[in-house]
């Protein structure tokens, strides 16, 4: 829940302090401190399940060098309830370099936030304190280049990471941190590791959340996954970490007063490129970070998801079904941006009677959800606040769909399609464009995988 704050709360705290983090190798765990001058302050524990005390000395070190980055990104969780204008790094340790990505990160991560909240960012996030550390040098970890780390959130691109891996024979695991039901039952039916860390926020920040006068909002959460998933990497030595974002996640959602606000600026190319950089400078050289997905468009990837049935049961893109609980087993809640966005992919992708299978309902006959699609194709308010793809991909699908007969007599179909008036040529071009692997910062035997994989 979030409740309106003034833009300086007169009985607000002062600044935001990172206190550092305690490590317990012997025990696998790692627990983070915040606090606000004269106010509250948190504890965050995280768990990987894995002792790391008997790891050497040079691993252990780049452990800790990622400890550090992980406590600055993972802060940002607190820091938004006062969006205090001084952050002090306290006793945290990063290279000059790093202290500028953790500032990008923080102001474009937090541009959702700033801007549902009716925030300026530019007179705030002033970074100070912290202690200088040098760049790592060429030590060796041993970890093992050949071993990869694949991140997994239950949907629909994570698992055609899986399923270009498994069809390459690679040695991967799968990785997840709070792991839930989707992201489990898709591990079993692949029959593919998965390692888990178990991540607590402080109580407190839920009970700080409740008050009148803090703000709430959205955070790059896939920037926190993505360090601690290098972290994990670290301990078990595999070389490879890989997520599943694709090209459409860097178009943003709006314009704001700051400048451009993306819902999924953690999942972009950019930051992509900034994180991977940070990696390799200031941890481990030699630990890759990158997107299998990145030169691929969400259509794409929707036809490689329908190549395969067995996830049919057990996978979704749903954020807002883990909190019916009235239907603690839906897997799709039908009413929502991610459901209306995954099912419009995947009607020119699959069989009819398949799709209708997986989903509540047929979303493309009901009248009731077309401001959703409107939105989602770029003649409504805006792009949706979550994890969808480009307008022009939707536009593009809805305009495919009008000349299918299964869906052409779909009412949101019928309705949306002349609005769009895209032309045979247009609709013939545009789909070819979809389907055409770009240019992405892939190591080269990933790129070619992929590349193999798209066919």
């Amino acid at each position: 829940m979030s409740h309106p704050a003034p833009n300086d709360p007169g009985d607000a705290p002062g600044s935001f302090r990172f206190g550092g983090f305690t490590l317990a190798p012997e025990a696998g765990t790692f627990a983070l401190h915040y606090g606000f001058e004269d106010g509250p302050q948190f504890t965050e524990q995280l768990d990987f399940h894995a002792r790391f005390d008997q790891l050497s000395a040079e691993r252990l070190n780049a452990i800790e060098s990622a400890a550090h980055l992980l406590s600055a990104l993972a802060g940002v969780s607190y820091y938004k309830l006062f969006a205090s204008r001084t952050l002090d790094l306290g006793p945290l340790e990063l290279s000059d370099e790093a202290r500028g990505f953790i500032a990008d990160t923080y102001r474009a991560g937090l541009a959702e936030f700033a801007h549902r909240a009716g925030l300026s960012l530019k007179d705030r996030l002033n970074f100070t304190g912290g202690e200088q550390r040098p760049g790592k040098d060429a030590a060796d970890t041993g970890l093992t280049e050949a071993k990869s780390l694949v991140l997994i959130g239950g949907g629909k691109d994570s698992l055609v990471s899986l399923a270009a891996m498994q069809a390459a024979n690679e040695d991967f695991a799968l990785f997840a941190v709070n792991p839930r039901g989707p992201m489990v039952n898709a591990a079993k039916v692949a029959d593919i590791p998965l390692l888990r860390v178990t991540r607590k926020l402080d109580p407190g920040l839920f009970e700080w959340n409740e008050r009148p006068g803090t703000y709430n909002g959205h955070v790059p959460i896939t920037a926190i996954v993505s360090m601690i998933a290098v972290i994990a990497a670290l301990i078990h030595g595999y070389g490879n970490v890989i997520l599943s974002n694709e090209r459409s996640a860097d178009e943003p959602n709006l314009i704001g007063q700051d400048g451009a606000v993306n819902h999924q600026y953690s999942k972009s190319t950019a930051f992509e490129r900034d994180f991977a950089r940070t990696i390799a400078r200031d941890v481990e050289p030699r630990l890759a970070y990158f997107s299998l997905l990145r030169p691929l468009s969400e259509p794409h990837i929707a036809r490689l998801f329908a190549r395969r049935d067995d996830f049919d049961r057990v996978f979704t893109s749903c954020n807002r079904a883990f909190a019916l609980r009235d239907r603690p087993d839906a897997l799709w809640c039908g009413d929502c941006a991610k459901c209306r966005f995954t099912f419009l992919l995947m009607a020119p992708a699959m069989d009819k009677d398949r799709l209708l299978a997986i989903f509540p309902g047929n979303l493309l006959d009901d009248p009731a959800q077309e401001s959703g699609f409107r939105d989602l194709m770029g003649i409504g308010l805006h792009k949706p606040w979550d994890c969808v793809g480009e307008e022009r991909e939707s536009a593009l699908t809805l305009a495919l769909l009008a000349r299918d007969p299964a869906w052409r007599e779909a009412a949101i179909v019928r309705k949306l399609a002349g609005e769009l008036a895209i032309g045979d040529d247009d609709l013939e071009r545009g789909i070819a464009g979809l389907l055409k692997p770009g240019a992405a910062p892939l190591p080269p035997r990933f790129a070619d995988l992929i590349a193999d994989y798209a066919g």
